[in-house]
């Protein structure tokens, strides 16, 4: 065996000439092999992924990979709350998306890993939730049904999820 060490990211060679006495000329061989020390880059698409709180219950949450310096991209696995879901990519153009749909309210993790054809993986996840709940109202304080007071206080407490705007 012979030890190589200390090879940097990129393109190799290794040759090898064997030698003898007797022979007009050398024996050689050669190998080119590529070192891939870097994992890919993944991102989300900026204005594809819902808010955060959010009532959207549908989105396709899109994404983006590079490997620079590397031997190009290989495959994109997602998962949403641990689970493996399917989601498209093209290894060509490092594009990707996700088809959110959901019949329940809650919090979500995507995570989206992208692997290189060296097996790197560059991960990256967004976590979100979802509440399309109405807002409660409720009075907590009131005015009478009938009274002569020209100025009153009305309290009045919301309570949700998601931003919202009271107009009294």
């Amino acid at each position: 065996p012979f030890d190589i060490t200390g090879m940097g990211q990129g393109a190799h060679k290794f040759q090898v000439q064997v030698s003898r006495a007797d022979l007009s000329r050398p024996v050689e061989l050669s190998e080119d092999f590529f070192v891939d020390t870097m994992a890919p880059t993944v991102t989300f698409v900026a204005g594809s992924l819902p808010g955060n709180p959010s009532n959207e219950r549908a989105k396709v949450i899109r994404f983006t990979a590079q490997d620079p310096g590397g031997m190009g991209l290989a495959s994109a696995s997602c998962k949403l709350n641990n689970n493996p879901v399917s989601c498209s990519f093209s290894a060509g153009t490092g594009q990707g998306e996700y088809a959110f749909n959901s019949t329940s309210d809650g919090q979500y993790v995507l995570e989206v890993t992208v692997k290189d054809r060296a097996n790197f993986p560059g991960v990256t996840s967004y976590t979100w939730k979802v509440s399309t709940n109405a807002p409660e109202v409720a009075f907590i304080v009131s005015p009478n049904a009938v009274t002569n007071k020209v100025n009153d206080d009305i309290k009045v407490k919301i309570t949700h999820t998601l931003p919202y705007t009271a107009t009294c």
